[in-house]
């Protein structure tokens, strides 16, 4: 992508006038990968409130494995859509409602496709270098609660602040990755098949030693399978951990927790390579030496290696690996370089530097949203406390500043509902509740609380 000047254009986008300047917010000379952040509901007095929430997005991003090894191949475009009334108007639903910052549905919310639409004409009017090596992060200025990753990642700033870092970096990790949640189910209609791009790469149902996708992460001495749904599991070890894509039974993750799990954790190591090839895949260095050996790796997944002039490789590709070599003058295989029987091994010469990364890396319109990772209590217009918490034993106290009748939510963090109740008094029996976080939704007077509740 060619190098971009600070631009200002008008843009007029269904039911919103805005101004949109494009700025190069960040850039090497390595950079070959864009990502393009747009603001969605700042005007201009508070635009430096974006530039706050990018910074710290960036540092959280640049921190986080594998990115920060990649740090200097990525460019950062701000498109700061500067909208004429500070905050945007409208929550953004796909498969559920959204939440308000202080708890409860939201009703009348833009849908995925209108907001796909919205971004759809901004790059198509407005960023013409936007190409197959280009990805979008929409931030929006409301009081909602919501994150997901589809063909662009979005993202609410307002309820929780840098926690929504790792919001946006999970959803991120769909869109540029392909990579699967690993929770089970949600409170979302969410059928599991319909992400066949995501199935043997991060996620998987297939259970039997030889067909593991990360096989090569796992240690001999590992069980398969590691552990299973609703089995104590006290393993960190790469295995293969029941509970994954929408459902509990049937399909495996690699680790027991991960930040495509839970947002706060960081990406497990088969995520991590999953990042690692993917961010390979979008360079195209101008010579390339590869002398490492393609054997114990991940074996569902192409590995590219590219360059513009010349390639030459040493490498050994072993059993069941599919590499592809990319080079737009010569591919040499010098000494020591073995595909051996079994292998996928191919030399091609193009033009690495245009090559479609839109099938195997792009999702199509697939629509995601985060639940599973709660942040801490949540702005509140009642007064109220929950104790103990920590919590042990089979009786949960709530202390309020009305007494009155009140409904109690609680909430496993994959937004499961665990309890629903009304009740007059000041506590519940919650002897049923295992070892976890939870959410508790109190709803008293037509006010309600969210506080979060750690069971011991």
């Amino acid at each position: 992508m060619k190098n971009i000047a600070l631009i200002f254009l008008m843009l007029f986008l269904t039911k919103v006038n805005s101004q949109v300047t494009l700025e190069t917010f960040y850039e090497t000379s390595d950079s070959q990968i864009n990502i393009f952040i747009v603001s969605q509901g700042y005007d201009n007095a508070h635009m430096s409130e974006f530039n706050s929430f990018v910074n710290g997005l960036l540092n959280k991003l640049w921190s986080t494995v594998p990115f920060n090894e990649f740090q200097s191949n990525f460019r950062i475009i701000l498109v700061r859509d500067i909208a004429t009334t500070n905050g945007f108007p409208r929550a953004f639903n796909q498969f559920d409602p959204p939440t308000l910052c202080s708890g409860g549905s939201v009703s009348g919310a833009e849908d995925y496709d209108t907001f796909k639409t919205r971004m759809d004409n901004l790059i198509t009017n407005y960023i013409p270098d936007y190409d197959d090596k280009s990805y979008l992060i929409a931030v929006f200025n409301n009081d909602y609660y919501t994150g997901g990753g589809g063909e662009y990642v979005f993202a609410t700033e307002n309820c929780y602040g840098s926690y929504m870092y790792n919001v946006i970096i999970h959803e991120f990790g769909h869109s540029f990755g392909l990579l699967g949640d690993e929770y089970g189910p949600t409170t979302a209609s969410v059928d599991p098949n319909d992400f066949p791009l995501f199935h043997n790469r991060n996620i998987t149902n297939l259970s039997t030693p030889e067909d593991i996708p990360w096989k090569y992460l796992i240690a001999p001495s590992t069980p398969i399978p590691t552990c299973s749904y609703g089995s104590s599991c006290f393993y960190t070890v790469t295995g293969l951990y029941e509970s994954a894509n929408y459902t509990n039974i049937g399909w495996y993750r690699p680790k027991n927790n991960c930040k495509m799990r839970t947002v706060t954790q960081s990406f497990c190591p088969t995520c991590r390579d999953l990042l690692r090839e993917t961010i390979i895949k979008h360079l195209c260095p101008t010579n390339s030496t590869i002398s490492e050996d393609f054997i114990s790796r991940h074996q569902y997944l192409m590995h590219w290696r590219k360059a513009s002039e010349s390639l030459s490789s040493t490498s050994t590709i072993g059993n069941k690996i599919s590499v592809t070599f990319l080079s737009q003058n010569e591919i040499l295989l010098t000494p020591g370089f073995e595909a051996v029987n079994g292998s996928d091994f191919a030399a091609k010469v193009g033009d690495c530097s245009s090559i479609d990364l839109q099938n195997e890396y792009k999702i199509q319109h697939k629509k995601f949203r985060t639940i599973e990772q709660a942040p801490e209590n949540t702005i509140s217009d009642l007064q109220t406390e929950i104790y103990p918490n920590p919590f042990s034993g089979n009786t949960l106290f709530f202390k309020t500043t009305t007494n009155s009748s009140k409904q109690i939510l609680i909430y496993d963090m994959l937004g499961k509902p665990i309890i629903n109740t009304t009740t007059e008094n000041n506590f519940i029996n919650v002897t049923n509740l295992a070892s976890g976080v939870y959410l508790v939704k109190i709803i008293e007077a037509e006010k309600t609380a969210t506080k979060k509740l750690i069971v011991e």
